[in-house]
């Protein structure tokens, strides 16, 4: 499957999805159903936060920009329109805001505020993540739920969520994976 054709993501039909890293010292890593690839998000560099998303459903960027007003942008390769940017609150979650209005919060909940999630405004869950992290490993299982897989963008979702998950991970973790389960609502 490495180098090849993927499928997309709503083909999984529910089998477990994870995020896995092949090497560890890379920042790269990949969206698996067994030896299956469903997707890439590959840094640019070890140091920087430019990531790319790539996927049956489609490609995307993800960029942290600014300091004191810092934000991320989710924009098509090669593009500077942004299709979506993500303001993240002192909280540590915050709101991602499509070009076409549509706004979803990023927010935690849980022991610890250990459970991270893409909502709507109208407190309807789209895809959770919640964290299993060990001192060499950072991995998260994250929920899509039926509302979610039928959100247009869910795919983008699942990617921005990872970034934004490795963002808060130790960079010295030895290996990743987050696991995509499908939920009736």
């Amino acid at each position: 499957a490495v180098g090849g054709t993927m499928r997309a993501i709503a083909e999984a039909n529910c089998r477990e999805l994870k995020w896995v890293q092949p090497r560890t010292m890379k920042r790269n890593y990949e969206l698996r159903s067994g030896e299956e690839v469903f997707g890439r998000l590959q840094w640019e560099t070890t140091s920087g936060s430019l990531a790319n998303a790539e996927s049956a459903d489609g490609r995307w960027t993800f960029k942290r920009t600014g300091f004191f007003n810092p934000q991320i942008t989710v924009r098509a390769p090669g593009s500077d329109s942004n299709l979506a940017v993500f303001s993240p609150n002192w909280k540590g979650g915050g709101l991602l805001t499509f070009s076409d209005g549509t706004r979803l919060q990023w927010t935690s909940d849980g022991f610890w505020h250990s459970r991270w999630a893409f909502i709507r405004e109208t407190g309807v869950r789209l895809v959770e993540f919640e964290p299993e992290s060990s001192f060499l490993k950072t991995s998260a299982v994250a929920k899509v739920t039926q509302e979610g897989f039928s959100t247009p963008a869910f795919s983008v979702l699942i990617f921005l969520g990872w970034y934004l998950m490795v963002l808060r991970a130790d960079d010295d973790a030895a290996g990743a994976a987050a696991v995509v389960v499908c939920v009736a609502t």
